[in-house]
């Protein structure tokens, strides 16, 4: 009914900010490496949040299109050096392994953690928000009712991985 489709739009809207809040503070934490820490994590979010501002009054997505070949030539140099390194490291096991990462920081407020757990759960069931009007398009009865099945046992699957991986 009327109220069953307002609680999915209601969801649906909930889990795109939560993700949207997400990609955001990675950005803001690329922003804050990028400047050396001189920036606070919320003066480096509000950059982020302007810039992404800014992206979002382009008329036409094509627009970004710079932007696009920059970040597929960026995963490019980042996947041929990690495999030129896997590469070294299979031929020259002998050489010195890499130094371990530094710990992460330790939360600057109580909250932060839990914040963070919920940020990492948005971006986890990301997905739903695509999956959840394929129910329309299904042809058959029997597909229409293993539909709520098969996308509760998706959601299981993706919460037991999200809490056994942490």
């Amino acid at each position: 009914g009327v109220a069953g489709r307002r609680a999915v739009q209601l969801t649906v809207l909930a889990l795109q900010l939560g993700v949207c809040a997400a990609h955001l503070s990675l950005v803001a934490t690329n922003v804050r490496a990028a400047a050396d820490g001189a920036l606070d994590h919320r003066t480096a979010l509000l950059v982020s949040y302007g810039c992404c501002s800014c992206l979002a009054l382009l008329p036409r997505l094509t627009h970004l299109w710079p932007l696009s070949l920059f970040g597929s030539a960026a995963m490019m140099v980042a996947l041929g050096s990690a495999l030129a390194a896997a590469i070294l490291q299979i031929v020259h096991p002998d050489a010195a392994p890499p130094a371990p990462p530094a710990p992460p920081p330790a939360p600057a407020h109580p909250r932060a953690e839990m914040w963070a757990c919920a940020a990492a759960a948005f971006y986890a069931f990301e997905g739903v928000a695509l999956v959840l009007p394929i129910r329309s398009q299904l042809r058959g009865e029997r597909a229409r009712r293993l539909y709520p099945r098969v996308l509760i046992s998706a959601l299981l699957v993706v919460a037991t991985t999200f809490l056994a991986v942490g």
